[in-house]
C-alpha cells in the first residue's frame, strides 16, 4: 500500500479515533518504559512512577496524536493538490495540442484561400480560351464525314482539349464557391473506378477490404474519384518493386474531434495504405501545401486539391507515415440519410431543334463559337457582351413580339452586369424567362445548385456541341 493510500485512510477517520489510539500507544509505551526504569534503578516497580507516567502518556498522547492528524491531513490535501494539478497540466496539454492542429489546419486553409483567388483567375480565363477551341472543334468535327483525314485530327485535338480541361478542374477545386454537386451513392463503385483506372498494368495490386452494410455518401463522385486517383498513385509510384495496396472502407461514428476538425456525427472513413518508402518527418507537415513536390515531375498539386475536395465535403483526410514502412491515408466522409441515386448515363448524341436564342458572354471568341454550333443545331442565335446589353435585346424582343426562347447567360462579366444580376432583372420583365448558366469558374454556388438561383439549366466551360445541344433541348422541353 502505498503513502499516498496510508494518508487517505487516515483522513478518512475520526479525529477521536486517532487521539484514543495516540492514547493507548503512548500508555503500553510508558508502561513499558517506566517497568524498565524500576528495575533497573530500584529493583522493583515504583506504583508513583506508574501512576506518573500514565498522566504524562494521556497528556502527550493526546498532543501527538493531534498532531500526528492535522499533519497527516496536511500531506493528504497535498496529495489531492498535487494531483488536481497535474490532471490540470494534462488537460491544458491537450487543449494545447487541439490547439496546435486546429491552427495548422487555418493556416493550411489560408493557403489554400489564397491560392484560390489566384487559381480561379486563371481558371476563369483558361476556361474561356479552352471554350471556344472545344466549341469549333466539336462543330468542324460535326461538318466533315467520320473517314474524313481530317476528322480524325479533329479528334485528337478534342481529347486534347479535354485532357486540358483536367489541369483547369484542379486550379477550380482551390477556387472559393467550387462547390462540389453532392448525390447520394455508394463510395464502393468509385473506389473500385479509380483503383481499376489507375492501378490497370502496374505491378501493384489492391486488396479491398469493404462491408456490405457500408453507408452511402454525399459526394461528388468525380471529385472525390480525383481524391482516390491522386492518393493511388502516389501510392503506386511508392511502391516501384510491386506490391499491395490495402484500401478499407468502414462505417464510423465520429464524436466531437478537434484534430480531425469534423462535426459529431456517421462518417465512411476510407483507408489507403501502400508498402513504399513512405515519407520523411520533416516532410510531412508538407504535403498537402500547394506545389509542393519530393519528385522531379511532379506539380505539388496532387495532394494540396485532395484536401481542399474533402474539406469541401465536410470531411477529413490524415496521414500517418515512417520512412521504410508505407505510408496510410485515412478519409473521412460524411454518411447519407438519402437513398443512393442512379446515375444517369452520358449521352453523346447530338439533339437538333429550333428556336430563337440569346447569347451573352464577355468573350468574343465563345460568342462567336456559341453561335455557330447553335446554328448547326437548328437554332437562331444572337449575341451581347454583357448584362445589360442583354436586358436591352430581350426587351426590344418582347416589344417585336418576337422573344427569345431561351438565353445562355455567363456568370462572371468583369467590370459588367454578370449573369445571376442579369437573370433578376430578367425575372421581372418575364417570369417564365428559361435562362442556362454557362460558366468554367464561379465565387458562387450558383453553378451547382442552379435551380435555386432561378436557372432552367447549367453548362460548364468547356464544353462541345453535344453537351450543349443536349442541355438546351432538356431546357425547352421541360
Amino acid at each position: 500500500m502505498s503513502l499516498q493510500e496510508y494518508t487517505e485512510k487516515l483522513y478518512k477517520m475520526n479525529p477521536l479515533h486517532i487521539i484514543w489510539i495516540g492514547v493507548i500507544f503512548a500508555e503500553l509505551l510508558t508502561l513499558l518504559v517506566s517497568t524498565g526504569a524500576s528495575y533497573i534503578f530500584w529493583g522493583h516497580v515504583s506504583h508513583e512512577i506508574l501512576v506518573i507516567g500514565a498522566v504524562d502518556s494521556l497528556i502527550v498522547g493526546s498532543i501527538v496524536s493531534i498532531f500526528i492528524y492535522y499533519f497527516v491531513r496536511k500531506i493528504h490535501v497535498a496529495f489531492v493538490a498535487n494531483q488536481k494539478l497535474l490532471q490540470e497540466i494534462k488537460e491544458r496539454k491537450k487543449v494545447e495540442e487541439e490547439n496546435e492542429a486546429l491552427y495548422e489546419q487555418l493556416q493550411q486553409a489560408q493557403k489554400l484561400e489564397s491560392l484560390g483567388v489566384l487559381a480561379g483567375g486563371i481558371a476563369h480565363d483558361f476556361n474561356n480560351l479552352l471554350s471556344a477551341i472545344l466549341a469549333n472543334v466539336s462543330t468542324a468535327q460535326m461538318s466533315l464525314k467520320f473517314d474524313d483525314p481530317v476528322a480524325r485530327i479533329l479528334i485528337d485535338a478534342n481529347k486534347a482539349t479535354l485532357q486540358a480541361t483536367k489541369l483547369t478542374k484542379q486550379l477550380l477545386t482551390f477556387a472559393k464557391g467550387g462547390a462540389p454537386i453532392l448525390h447520394s451513392t455508394s463510395i464502393i463503385g468509385v473506389l473500385t473506378d479509380a483503383s481499376d483506372f489507375t492501378l490497370h498494368g502496374s505491378n501493384v495490386k489492391p486488396e479491398f477490404s469493404i462491408p456490405d452494410d457500408l453507408w452511402p455518401v454525399d459526394i461528388d463522385s468525380g471529385q472525390i474519384n480525383q481524391v482516390f486517383q491522386n492518393l493511388l498513385i502516389n501510392a503506386n509510384q511508392a511502391m516501384p518493386d510491386g506490391g499491395a495496396i490495402n484500401i478499407e472502407a468502414k462505417n464510423e461514428n465520429v464524436t466531437g474531434n478537434g484534430i480531425l476538425g469534423i462535426s459529431s456525427g456517421k462518417y465512411v472513413k476510407i483507408t489507403i495504405a501502400d508498402q513504399g518508402s513512405g515519407i520523411a518527418h520533416e516532410n510531412i507537415e508538407k504535403i498537402f501545401d500547394p506545389f509542393f513536390s519530393t519528385k522531379a515531375e511532379g506539380s505539388g498539386l496532387g495532394l494540396a486539391t485532395s484536401y481542399s475536395i474533402v474539406k469541401k465535403h465536410k470531411g477529413a483526410i490524415t496521414v500517418d507515415s515512417k520512412q521504410g514502412q508505407g505510408t496510410t491515408f485515412q478519409i473521412y466522409l460524411p454518411s447519407s440519410k438519402q437513398e443512393i441515386q442512379a446515375e444517369k448515363p452520358v449521352s453523346y448524341d447530338l439533339y437538333y431543334g429550333n428556336g430563337k436564342i440569346l447569347i451573352m458572354d464577355d468573350e468574343k471568341a465563345i460568342r462567336t463559337s456559341l453561335a455557330r454550333m447553335l446554328k448547326k443545331t437548328g437554332y437562331e442565335a444572337e449575341v451581347s457582351s454583357d448584362g445589360q446589353d442583354a436586358l436591352k435585346m430581350y426587351k426590344e424582343a418582347l416589344e417585336r413580339q418576337q422573344p427569345y426562347d431561351a438565353v445562355i447567360l455567363d456568370l462572371t462579366v468583369p467590370g459588367g452586369l454578370g449573369g445571376l444580376e442579369t437573370l433578376e432583372r430578367l425575372q421581372k420583365i418575364s417570369p417564365d424567362v428559361k435562362a442556362i448558366v454557362s460558366s468554367g469558374y464561379a465565387n458562387s454556388p450558383a453553378l451547382a445548385n442552379y435551380k435555386e438561383f432561378g436557372f432552367s439549366g447549367a453548362v460548364i466551360k468547356p464544353y462541345g456541341i453535344q453537351d450543349l445541344s443536349r442541355i438546351l433541348y432538356e431546357v425547352l422541353n421541360q
